[in-house]
């Protein structure tokens, strides 16, 4: 099922944790609409405005898998709100430079586990929920 143009519902539910601890990480209809927005008006966004591919390596998160890999109870990963990625050609920080200045309606933006040159790691992108 596509979320958006570029970004798919498997993408953003796959999880090599769930698959190895046999966890069905499947959104409810609040959370899956959340990643339609998160896709739409965040990554699709971001995507165009730095003329990059984008790679999810987290996205939804059920509760069971989100506490499996010790991540934090009130997580926007928990209600389809959230995303770590990273992009082709980009590091890590010229990614997150390029987010701030996108324009985009972000509630969180967060380098997770970079280097101290820039490299490596994630940048965690989140929206605020509506309503």
């Amino acid at each position: 099922m596509k979320l958006s143009p570029h970004f798919s519902l498997e993408e953003l539910c796959f999880s090599q944790t769930a698959t190895r601890l046999g966890i069905e990480n499947v959104p409810n209809a609040e959370a899956l609409e959340n990643l339609k927005r998160l896709c739409n008006d965040g990554l699709e966004t971001l995507r165009a405005f730095i003329k990059k591919p984008i790679v999810v390596s987290s996205g939804y998160r059920c509760l069971r898998l989100n506490t499996a890999i010790g991540s934090s109870s009130n997580s926007g990963h928990i209600k389809g709100l959230a995303s770590d990625l990273r992009a082709i050609g980009m590091s890590t920080e010229q990614l997150m430079r390029a987010a701030i200045q996108s324009g985009i309606e972000w509630d969180q933006l967060i380098m997770e586990f970079v280097n101290s040159d820039g490299s490596g790691g994630w940048l965690h992108c989140a929206i605020a929920q509506v309503g």
